[in-house]
């Protein structure tokens, strides 16, 4: 297999990250937002794709380094590959990668000349081994904490455990560890009989972010929403409204759709730039997972941006159909699958 240099270095810069760091390749899951295991599996050698370069920076605050301990070393060109064989080895106790990294020969310049330098081959091992059987102890003081942040309204913007993190740190005088996060926030997530649950867990943006309660449920009547709400009800036909609502703060938004097409979306104008309106989108997809929302709004729509971030896109067919036919109109579907729209 053949990679870009720059790409491997990076890979091995943050696996030697982790293995100077108090933290495990677990911890680092967490806060990256993914679940348990994602971190070692990007760190796959053998599969270049998972190691996405929007992640590089969130190494920075994880780690406490600084980006050019990340990066490259400034001697690897930007096109120079290495050659990697490779093996895995998976059980339920560990994951190990081997391979041998086969440097290709780097050119130097010396009084003007040009001469190539041999660089050696080098063989590297990779491991990860699973720790059953131990229990993880809540650190009370830091869980405490949290809920004093809860009460002043720090949860009510969903927040991803790296800011968590990163607020305990400038904040939070005891002593902690990332696990201790991780156990505090499952446990005020827990639905328990008896226990008040006080967050709950989202997906934003491919990753797992933590707010207090939000409940969607379906709009019986449209005098239930307050006034800032209510001017802006479609008045389209509908057969279906569902609104997102705070236990405090009352109703945030709706949705109102005719079947399977999307008809409106609303925010409360005080809650916007949090996501409600996608909340509201992915839950009404659950609602049937196998029939697409369709949409048609005009090619200018200031709307267009938001639904396309919200995963809406045109076929191909419409859009050769749209640009034969000289249409303003543009008609857009979201699916569980993007090869079910293409």
């Amino acid at each position: 297999m053949i990679i870009l240099r720059s790409d491997f270095e990076v890979l091995r810069n943050v696996y030697n990250l982790l293995g100077d760091s108090s933290i495990s390749d677990e911890d680092v899951s967490f806060l990256l937002g993914k679940a348990d295991g994602y971190f070692f599996e990007i760190l796959d050698p053998t599969n270049k794709k998972k190691f996405k370069q929007d992640l590089w920076t969130l190494f920075v605050p994880i780690f406490r380094t600084s980006f050019t301990n990340v990066m490259p070393p400034p001697y690897v060109g930007s096109q120079e590959e290495v050659k990697l064989n490779s093996a895995a080895n998976h059980n339920k106790k560990t994951t190990i990668y081997r391979f041998t990294v086969n440097y290709g020969d780097r050119t130097e310049y010396k009084d003007g000349l040009e001469q190539k330098i041999a660089v050696e081959s080098e063989y590297l091992e990779w491991k990860k081994t699973v720790v059953t059987g131990e229990r993880k102890v809540e650190n009370k003081p830091l869980t405490d904490y949290l809920k004093f942040l809860i009460s002043e309204g720090f949860f009510f913007t969903p927040k991803t455990s790296l800011f968590i993190l990163i607020h305990l740190r400038k904040y939070f005088d005891t002593p902690f560890t990332v696990e201790e996060i991780a156990v505090s926030i499952k446990k005020l997530c827990r639905r328990q009989t008896g226990i008040e649950t006080l967050l709950q867990r989202n997906i934003d943006n491919s990753r797992y972010s933590y707010s207090e309660l939000y409940d969607i449920s379906a709009l019986d009547e449209v005098s239930e929403l307050p006034t800032p709400l209510i001017d802006l009800v479609s008045g389209s036909q509908v057969n279906n409204r569902y609104k997102i609502t705070h236990a405090v703060r009352g109703i945030l938004g709706f949705i109102e759709l005719n079947d399977r097409e999307l008809v409106n979306i609303a925010v409360h104008p005080h809650y916007r730039e949090m996501r409600m309106a996608a909340r509201l989108l992915d839950y009404v997809m659950g609602l049937d997972k196998k029939a697409p929302l369709t949409i048609e709004v005009a090619v200018n729509s200031p709307s267009l941006d938001f639904l396309t971030n919200c995963s809406f896109i045109e076929s191909k067919e419409d859009r050769k159909f749209r640009k034969d036919n000289k249409l303003s109109i543009i008609k857009l579907k979201r699916g569980t699958k993007k090869e079910e729209l293409e």
